[in-house]
């Protein structure tokens, strides 16, 4: 029997759960539909409509009125209905504030940003006395409230679980869009509240969830993983003296050599990932206020935000290494060549780069003019642009397409892979032949140490030097 208060018997459920939404205050209505009258007078446009060109929350319209018919539900905490760790205005200010750095928000599988909700119920913990039959007291009073209405634009569900086996927290985020233009969950079916609000709870359209390690400043508190982070950060500080030494010596035009760059850019996102790690240590509740079996909400997304952020910036960083150490091994006979032939085909790739950039905006945006109103794969100019960038790899919603517009769906399709795929890269592809054979000569050539060295970057020279001692 799986232990209560657990997903699966082993990730244990910290805290309260909250479930908030974020409402939007409705605006006068632009347009002709809002002149529109009733056979028993008046106009459809007359209750207003909601800001966004597609319907997107836009913060500035945000409604903090409270609202609800038997519960009065408040924006920042209703009394009666839980509590939270810190105050929602707090938790917002935390996480930045803005929609560009606001680490408390998130945003959806449909590219529409919003903040850390608010109207907050908190259910109690599966583990505390009483749990199941508060829980349903409250919930009966979302329902008798009438929680969800007209302007309701988001509705979430929130958790925080911990599994102890792998050192891990995931604050998971379950959430229900309300979008203007109708709606909800998966099911779109007209129910009366109650029935909505189960199910937006059992039927979400999306989730969102990070799973990090906190409460700690390095990746791992093993030994090895420890002194591995001292050997990286040696290795950083080396580099970074090199770099000044040789910037002293040669002057200020070593900083804006290609492989300097990207040295720097490399101790940039290090140095940043320092600083997401502290801000997550930083954000986090102390641990011996969070209980597990406690009825308050801890709110673990902007600490693990900070913590993500930091994996990502340490994700990049790996790349740029490994850049780094391709460029120091191009001195070699065949690596000399591909590393060569791509960096010589820059420039005169410049204008393919150009040309597919011109060509896939067009086909974007008539994706976006022709199907953007019916098809969700198409219903910003971001979503589009993926959609056409995955049909480059084979995953075209053809059916879809042709259910909306059969005629002109061959068309775009046929039209697009020919030119995109089969032209246009088939060109990139020509260029960089074409530079490699007349840099290093035809297939053919065999490269040795008699090979001449056409590149004339320092470290091919040093590494032609030992590989082919005179």
């Amino acid at each position: 029997m799986l232990a209560q208060g657990t997903l699966f018997g082993v990730n244990h459920i910290v805290g309260g759960i909250r479930l908030g939404q974020l409402r939007s205050e409705a605006l006068p209505c632009a347009g002709s539909v809002k002149d529109l009258q009733f056979a028993s007078g008046g106009k459809v446009g007359a209750s207003g409509c909601f800001k966004g060109t597609n319907g997107e929350f836009d913060v500035a319209a945000e409604s903090k009125r409270p609202f609800g018919t038997n519960t009065r539900f408040l924006w920042d905490e209703t009394p009666g209905m839980g509590k939270l760790f810190i105050p929602l205005a707090e938790e917002r200010v935390s996480g930045g504030g803005s929609e560009d750095s606001d680490a408390s928000g998130f945003t959806t599988f449909e590219e529409d940003w919003f903040p850390a909700p608010a109207f907050a119920v908190v259910l109690p913990n599966p583990r505390s006395q009483n749990a199941f039959i508060d829980a349903a007291a409250s919930i009966q009073k979302v329902i008798d409230g009438q929680y969800i209405d007209r302007f309701t634009r988001l509705v979430t569900l929130q958790f925080n679980l911990a599994n102890p086996s792998l050192d891990v927290f995931m604050p998971m985020t379950m959430y229900a869009e309300l979008p203007v233009a109708g709606g909800y969950a998966v099911v779109r079916v007209k129910h009366p509240p109650p029935l909505m609000l189960l199910q937006i709870l059992f039927c979400a359209q999306g989730y969102k969830y990070n799973v990090v390690r906190l409460y700690q400043i390095t990746a791992n508190n093993s030994t090895n993983s420890i002194a591995l982070e001292v050997a990286v950060a040696l290795f950083y500080l080396y580099f970074f003296l090199r770099i000044v030494r040789s910037s002293l010596k040669k002057g200020v035009q070593y900083l804006f050599k290609a492989r300097t760059l990207i040295q720097i850019v490399s101790m940039v996102f290090y140095g940043g990932m320092w600083w997401a790690r502290y801000m997550s240590l930083e954000t986090v509740p102390p641990i011996e206020e969070l209980q597990v079996d406690s009825n308050l909400f801890f709110s673990l997304e902007i600490p693990a935000s900070y913590r993500s952020f930091a994996v990502l910036l340490s994700a990049i960083n790996s790349f740029l290494v490994v850049f780094t150490l391709a460029d120091y091994l191009s001195g070699f006979g065949t690596l000399q060549v591909v590393t060569g032939s791509l960096y010589k085909s820059l420039r005169p790739s410049l204008s393919f780069f150009i040309i597919f950039i011109v060509v896939f905006v067009g086909f974007a945006i008539a994706h976006l003019m022709i199907f953007g109103q019916e098809l969700e794969q198409f219903r910003t100019m971001g979503q589009s642009s993926y959609t056409l960038m995955m049909a480059l790899l084979g995953d075209i919603p053809v059916e879809e397409m042709r259910r909306i517009n059969p005629g002109i769906t061959p068309v775009l399709t046929i039209g697009y892979i020919s030119v995109c795929a089969f032209v246009v890269l088939n060109i990139f592809i020509a260029i960089v032949t074409e530079v490699r054979i007349f840099n290093f000569g035809s297939s053919h050539t065999s490269y040795s140490c008699s090979t001449p060295c056409r590149r004339t970057s320092d470290n091919a020279k040093r590494w032609k030097a030992v590989a082919c001692p005179a």
